[in-house]
């Protein structure tokens, strides 16, 4: 399989197959002798400008008002494109552009990193100016599914294979390498010089920005796909063991733990003054205490959360895999509005101002929220990535 997990290598059991499945139809996974890795995020937000990677391997640039495209397409040009025939066989079966983590930007630059572990440097009007492989493209085991995150020139991503690399954008050098036991999918935070990941080894990790060097680590019950959260000293993570943690995030000590959930958690956790919202595969969206873990209040949805939600006002809003984007009181969890979008939502929720943004496989939608908690959908019903006219005037809205 092209994610790493090799059942033929591995003592199977139930729990480990069920884990390979569930990763498997969460990510989009697939044999690669049947289809290519297709990726996707919800992007990130530069000024009035969306930029997002779709499933089909290329950045686009949308305008945060209309949902029109700013630049053409651009990335990958033509000459990307035709790399794959400047390989030799058997490295072309790992070769591919698709983009599982949303890009980074820095300096007024745009980094993207690929399935197949190579960094590109675009600018911002989407032309490409360097690449640089940071992983092997000779290995199966040796993908990149997460988001980059960049501090003082420094780039920071975690790796299939079991690694977590330090790249200088710069110098564009490997800066230094920290091994784990198991693949990295989680992003980083990075906290006080410290970077907090997860890995399917089942621990978090703290570890030094400057050099790499372990800090501490603490195991869970169960992997880890879920970013941590770092706040206030304290590092919030979920586990498939479902249970959410609180940990110390100088000392790695357990300050609380959260053991109500049904299911793993996917999504990474949100803070927002006296709260943490945690979003389960169970359906829920457990609102707690954020000192001492106390369950607040709890909302249900019909599928599976597994991205995390976004604050905007009063309000709290949440997607889900029965393709419904929800409107909660922050207060109580109280439903004030629901949209009906008619495809899986597993991207995380992203906001500007009074807009959402989210993706479903073929499309991304934005919806305004009001004051009154009404939603609304803008861009005349959504951009949608295979179409020649991604708005349409036709398309009806769906909420």
């Amino acid at each position: 399989m092209t994610l790493y997990l090799n059942i033929k290598k591995l003592n199977v059991n139930k729990l480990k197959i069920s884990l390979v499945i569930t990763l498997l139809l969460l990510f989009h996974a697939s044999c690669t002798t049947v289809a290519q890795p297709k990726g996707g995020s919800i992007g990130v937000i530069n000024k009035d400008i969306l930029y997002t990677n779709t499933s089909t391997g290329e950045i686009r640039a949308l305008d945060l008002d209309s949902g029109e495209e700013k630049y053409k397409p651009s990335w990958p040009s033509e000459e990307e494109k035709a790399i794959d025939k400047k390989l030799d066989k058997e490295d072309q079966k790992y070769r591919s552009l698709a983009i599982y983590g949303a890009p980074a930007i820095w300096k007024e630059d745009i980094y993207i990193v690929t399935y197949d572990g190579y960094l590109f440097k675009l600018s911002l009007d989407l032309i490409e100016e360097w690449r640089e492989p940071i992983g092997k493209i000779t290995s199966s085991n040796t993908t990149f599914v997460a988001t980059p995150k960049i501090k003082d020139g420094i780039l920071i991503i975690g790796s299939s294979d079991n690694t977590i690399i330090a790249f200088d954008v710069e110098n564009r050098t490997k800066k230094w390498t920290f091994q784990t036991n198991g693949p990295v999918w989680s992003s980083v935070d990075i906290y006080e010089d410290l970077v907090y990941f997860t890995s399917l080894d089942k621990y978090v990790y703290a570890i030094d920005f400057t050099d790499g060097s372990l800090v501490w680590k603490f195991k869970t019950g169960g992997a880890i796909v879920s970013t941590p959260i770092v706040n206030q000293n304290k590092v919030y993570v979920g586990s498939f063991d479902r249970i959410l943690y609180a940990i110390d995030a100088k000392s790695g000590n357990e300050i609380w733990r959260f053991e109500n959930a049904k299911s793993w958690y996917w999504g990474t956790p949100i803070i927002y003054e006296k709260y943490i919202f945690a979003p389960s595969l169970d359906g829920n969206l457990y609102a707690l205490e954020r000192e001492s873990g106390k369950l607040l209040w709890t909302t249900n949805t019909e599928g599976k959360i597994v991205g995390s939600p976004v604050i905007i006002n009063d309000y709290i809003v949440i997607s889900s895999t029965d393709k419904k984007i929800r409107l909660l009181k922050l207060v109580d969890g109280q439903q004030i509005d629901i949209c009906n979008i008619g495809d899986n939502i597993k991207s995380d929720i992203i906001k500007n101002n009074d807009l959402i943004f989210f993706t479903t496989e073929d499309s991304i939608r934005a919806i305004k929220i009001k004051q009154n908690g009404n939603m609304d959908e803008e861009w005349d019903g959504g951009h949608f990535f295979k179409e020649e006219q991604p708005i349409s005037s036709n398309r009806i809205r769906s909420c």
